[in-house]
């Protein structure tokens, strides 16, 4: 034994670059290498944080290997969404939608819907059953909810995805990793998307819960256009495309949002501009001389759900909007890909 530690002293005075600076092969050092690739994998955010990231990759390498990408985006979408949904005031949306459904609820059944309010002051109809049921409420839901509460909570969470790390100073310790910049605009990204998605889904989840509870089952009966009478299995089925597109108008609010988060360094400053920018595009759509910008506005569309609850549907008209939609959504994805890439950020 003391002749292998005289031997390997001999060795290190040579500069042997087989041994490392505490006596230890070749093979300990690439081990050594190897378990820091491995910690090159966790996210600095959320590492360890309620068991929210592994610990290495699935074969031991870090982020910056080209191998292992989608591996590399679904690890950095796990601590997103650790970090949304880890947070208190994110279940703020979710508390002020149930009080305001509830509330509805309980003024459907105590003073009448509105929708029989409109019926009976038709003299023209003979109004006899049950009008308010569940899918009544469901529907009910949505027009109030679309123009700005659904888009004020959307953007107060998207608004910080970007804006919020900025300020801590967090989103420089992340790029000093191997990161790749586009996988955490990816992940980000997602992120705010499921957001959006989980925020509207249970919009008219808790509708129908609560509006069964109450009212019990029965068909949808509307009154925005003229009397529309759908039966049950049918209105659930326009319920849930009409939500769908209202998962996708509220995706395209949040990529504003997160787009405007990318461009500053408060959450709260993003939050506001964002939601300032559907309100004055709301305002410009009025104005007669900017009629002709109405068609490509957001705002514009967030309504067009309605043409999915007519007797007859009649998918070619929603094709614009859902276009207009998806390139609200995809082009501040883009943008902020491009922006995000040359910011310089881990100076």
């Amino acid at each position: 034994m003391r002749k292998r530690t005289r031997c390997q002293a001999r060795r290190r005075e040579r500069g042997d670059p087989g041994l490392v600076a505490r006596g230890r092969p070749r093979a300990a050092q690439l081990g050594a290498r190897e378990r820091g690739c491995r910690r090159a994998c966790v996210d600095t955010q959320a590492a360890g944080a309620r068991g929210g990231l592994p610990r290495y990759c699935r074969r031991g390498h870090g982020i910056g290997h080209g191998g292992h990408r989608a591996v590399r985006v679904l690890t950095l979408l796990r601590a997103e969404l650790v970090k949304v949904f880890g947070q208190k005031g994110t279940y703020a949306g979710y508390a002020v939608l149930l009080v305001l459904v509830a509330l509805v609820v309980w003024g459907s059944w105590r003073y009448g819907s509105p929708f029989d309010k409109s019926m009976r002051r038709d003299r023209d109809l003979l109004v006899a059953g049950k009008l308010v049921t569940g899918t009544t409420i469901a529907r009910f839901m949505m027009e109030p909810s679309m123009f700005v509460l659904m888009p004020l909570l959307v953007c107060a969470v998207s608004g910080g995805l970007f804006a919020a790390e900025m300020q801590r100073g967090t989103m420089r310790a992340i790029l000093c990793r191997p990161v790749r910049r586009a996988a955490v605009v990816i992940s980000k990204y997602l992120a705010g998307w499921m957001h959006a998605i989980s925020v509207t889904l249970f919009l008219g989840a808790i509708s129908l819960a609560l509006g069964y509870a109450v009212f019990g089952r029965g068909e949808l009966v509307t009154y925005y256009d003229g009397l529309t009478i759908l039966t049950e299995p049918m209105a659930l089925t326009r319920l849930a495309q009409g939500y769908a597109y209202c998962a996708l108008c509220m995706c395209a609010v949040a990529s504003l949002g997160m787009f405007l988060s990318q461009l500053v360094s408060n959450p709260l400053t993003a939050s506001a501009v964002a939601v300032a920018g559907l309100l004055m595009g709301g305002v410009v759509g009025q104005i007669p001389y900017f009629e002709w910008l109405k068609p490509y506005l957001l705002v514009t569309h967030l309504d067009d759900f309605g043409l999915l609850f007519h007797s007859q549907v009649d998918y070619g008209p929603l094709w614009w909007p859902i276009g207009c939609v998806c390139v609200y959504m995809l082009a501040p994805f883009v943008a902020g890909l491009i922006i995000f890439h040359r910011q310089d950020i881990t100076c």
